[in-house]
């Protein structure tokens, strides 16, 4: 029987995560920015959501203070039929 590669047996302990290295390549940070290139494309982001009333607010607040062009983000709710007036609150 083939198994993809990370596949472990059932009973098999979890690899231990290796410590975060300060050294490492990473990506910049916010006081890093560097300018958008001309043209930025279109960025569309999903949020999923059942019953999230509480997080909405701030889950949206902070995508709109993302430095994007306005006009080039699209944000969207999918609810999944939510019964705590998250749909009537957006």
């Amino acid at each position: 029987m083939s198994h993809p590669p990370d596949y472990s047996p059932p009973g098999t302990p979890e690899p231990v995560p290796q410590p975060f290295d300060i050294e490492a390549p990473r990506h910049e940070s916010a006081t890093e920015k560097q300018a958008l290139p001309v043209g930025a494309p279109t960025v569309s982001v999903v949020v999923l959501n059942f019953n999230g009333l509480r997080h909405l607010e701030p889950c949206f607040t902070s995508l709109l203070e993302l430095d994007y062009p306005k006009d080039r983000l699209e944000l969207m709710l999918v609810d999944n039929a939510s019964s705590d007036g998250s749909v009537d609150f957006m």
